[in-house]
């Protein structure tokens, strides 16, 4: 795979996992989380079936990876595909959006990893098609992302329901040990013995007698918020937590803009930023991404709705730009074809909602613009991470109206003091009058810092440079102004 050096998640979490423990890694998004909680995974059905003899059977998944929204799972199988060249193993993706019938006609062969989407692996194990029995390795990837859209509850159903299933499993097995123990050692004839060994084959049922029943969860998200902490408590309260440095924060390599624009001027704005942003990603990322044979000058333009996708998807064809579409308004088949056309390049802009936001590989990508301004701190971090993956460096534009002021330049100030994000608010009475960066004690968010400092709220209006802190590039907007430039 071409893969020579670990990332910071992967080297603070790979041996823990290793181990057998469970873990929530936090990092920034691009980090390499998927990487860190499949190869784990891999080892642990590789060491069951070479130590343990365990293997795959019909119905009965060993792993299971949970992902909010199935362009996420249908990636995740991928990369599982692209590992099991190197380590033979059986996966297949159970999503929703396809058919259930099929999925549930291949679940009568074996498979070792099931890639689901949580209400279709609900739904199929309400209908008998999987059992959980067998699933010694869950994971949960985009963890806040599943809280946040409402899949709280059934995230926490599944991860009980695993952790219920093999403790019943192996319950089970103890029972049918000693119960055949007794009847075996009371039976005086060849046939009392065969019935009583039909009878065991119900009541033991599959449990490996190796097998030790050992469940391990891997947790991973961008951001850890009290819903997700939650869940953990009450299904894997042993779970460790492994948080990178640049977690909650901006990624050092970004280069940030703010363009404050007006409702009736923001439509003009978006093809000007547009336009420039195209230039500089031809002549800046061209170079740096010659050594692969890929051309980092993709562009995605995020939206908080899918009737403002559709507006600015048509303004830009109105405009002679051809674009890949993302959003609700795109029939699931017709939204795979045109997410395939960008990740290929053949297209060049992507106009998406928040669904693509989330733990989507995006190498190509060297600029996001958010034409509408993302309402809290945490889709930010999510729409970002979209460029300057892996380390690498990145432009985003933030198209900035009066009413995303009090955010924008809260996620501005706290970037150049090099601090964490997620606890900011968008509410401008969450912080105290008179004290920029300082929310209040009752609010949302988090008004210190881990080592005491204040969360800054919004810098005093004022003609600046584009300021340079180390590898932190932030353009300071000013409100008296349509438009600032950075170079």
């Amino acid at each position: 795979m071409n893969i020579n050096t670990p990332t910071p998640i992967q080297r603070a979490s790979l041996p823990v996992s290793l181990a057998g423990e469970s873990v929530l890694l936090c990092a920034e998004t691009g980090s390499g989380k998927s990487l860190a909680f499949l190869l784990p995974l891999v080892a642990r059905l590789k060491n069951d079936e070479l130590a343990l003899g365990i293997n795959a059977r019909p119905k009965r998944p060993r792993a299971v990876v949970l992902a909010p929204t199935r362009e996420l799972a249908a990636q995740l199988l991928g990369v599982a595909k692209g590992l099991s060249r190197y380590a033979k193993f059986s996966s297949m993706g159970v999503l929703g959006g396809t058919s259930s019938a099929a999925q549930a006609k291949r679940l009568q062969q074996p498979v070792d990893l099931l890639v689901a989407t949580p209400g279709r692996l609900l739904d199929l194990v309400k209908d008998g098609h999987v059992s959980l029995g067998d699933v010694r390795f869950v994971v949960a990837d985009e963890a806040d992302t599943m809280a946040a859209q409402g899949f709280g509850a059934e995230l926490e159903q599944l991860l009980s329901s695993v952790v219920a299933a093999s403790a019943a499993a192996k319950e089970s097995y103890k029972k049918s040990a000693e119960l055949s123990a007794k009847e075996l050692a009371a039976a005086t004839t060849e046939e009392e013995k065969t019935a009583i060994e039909a009878q065991l084959k119900v009541v033991r049922g599959p449990f490996h007698p190796s097998d030790r029943g050992h469940v391990q969860c891997i947790l991973a998200a961008a951001t850890v918020k009290q819903s997700v902490t939650s869940i953990i408590q009450s299904t894997f309260p042993t779970t460790r937590e492994i948080k990178t440095n640049m977690a909650h924060k901006v990624p050092d390599g970004l280069f940030q803009e703010f363009v404050s624009v007006s409702s009736g001027d923001r439509a003009l704005r978006l093809l000007e930023v547009l336009d420039r942003g195209r230039r500089m990603n031809m002549n800046r990322y061209a170079e740096a991404r010659a050594m692969d044979g890929a051309t980092r000058d993709a562009t995605i333009i995020f939206c908080n709705t899918k009737d403002s996708a559709l507006f600015a998807a048509k303004l830009l064809r109105e405009n002679e730009y051809e674009v890949a579409e993302g959003h609700g308004w795109v029939a699931q088949r017709e939204r795979v074809v045109q997410m395939e056309e960008f990740m290929s390049g053949k297209k060049k802009i992507l106009v998406a909602t928040d669904v693509v936001a989330r733990g989507i590989d995006t190498v190509n990508v060297a600029h996001v613009i958010n034409f509408d301004f993302p309402l809290n701190p945490v889709d930010y971090i999510h729409r970002i991470g979209r460029t300057g993956r892996g380390g690498g460096t990145g432009r985003v534009t933030n198209l900035v109206t009066k009413r995303d002021y009090t955010l924008a330049m809260a996620i501005e100030r706290a970037t150049k003091l090099g601090q964490p994000i997620e606890a900011l608010s968008s509410n401008k009475a969450d912080y105290v009058q008179g004290r920029p960066g300082m929310l209040k004690a009752n609010s949302k968010g988090k008004g210190e810092s881990a080592k005491g400092e204040s969360v800054p709220a919004r810098a005093p209006a004022r003609r600046a440079p584009p300021a340079k802190l180390g590898k932190v590039n932030v353009c300071v907007f000013d409100v008296r102004m349509d438009v600032r430039t950075c170079h």
